[in-house]
């Protein structure tokens, strides 16, 4: 078989007169069963992908495969994940599924699955899917990251930067949550200075200070 991928971000009245040509030229060189997909990620315009290209000869129309918001789940669990991993990427970066905690385990779980197979594309796949992800499920995804709650292991330094970027920053809060303890007066502007410190040893120190600085002071002194 032969498929015809292509990716929409917007509604192109073009492409619905393109596409039968790309298919029936494909159909013709190769001599094998031909399939159009078009990844959608926008609602709308897999909405429109879907509807169906009459051609004008009769029972000869085109519907596009659509994989994009209402197809479902092209992958349901981090066991699938890690069999067909890129799959589940292609899900993820077309907004198959709502990126909830559910949904980034198992895109979690393909991410892990492609670095440790040494996959050349590893790293392409990580940046795609971060840079597509909304804030809240990219967090999610960090999180799983710093925590491991997926039983896989990162092994690219791409993640373990991440990693060692929330142990970091756990650190920091760690300051902080000290400070607030004793009941030590911290402005927004030093809270944010913390926050925003990575050296590990000046954060060592912070820690160490904390627990018996005077003032806030005392403790950035």
């Amino acid at each position: 078989m032969a498929v015809v991928v292509e990716v929409q971000q917007r509604q192109d009245p073009a492409k619905r007169r393109s596409w039968p040509v790309y298919l029936t030229t494909l159909k013709a060189r190769t001599r094998c069963p031909c399939y159009l997909l078009v990844i959608c990620p926008e609602s709308p315009v897999a909405a429109w992908a879907r509807e169906p290209i009459k051609i004008g000869h009769p029972g000869f129309d085109l519907r596009p495969l659509v994989v994009g918001p209402g197809v479902g789940p092209l992958v349901t669990s981090t066991e699938q994940a890690a069999k067909a991993p890129e799959m589940a990427i292609v899900g993820t970066l077309a907004n198959v599924t709502t990126p909830d905690q559910e949904a980034m385990e198992i895109t979690h779980a393909a991410l892990v699955a492609i670095e440790n197979a040494g996959h050349e594309n590893a790293d392409l796949y990580t940046d795609l899917v971060l840079n597509a992800l909304p804030k809240a499920a990219r967090r999610i995804l960090e999180e799983l990251v710093n925590t491991g709650i997926v039983e896989y292991e990162f092994k690219s330094d791409l993640f373990l930067r991440s990693q060692a970027k929330g142990e970091v920053r756990g650190e920091a809060k760690s300051v902080l949550k000290v400070l607030d303890a004793r009941g030590l007066s911290v402005s927004n502007e030093v809270r944010e200075q913390i926050l925003a410190c990575t050296d590990q040893e000046r954060l060592d120190q912070w820690l160490v200070r904390a627990a018996t600085a005077e003032s806030v002071d005392d403790l950035l002194g």
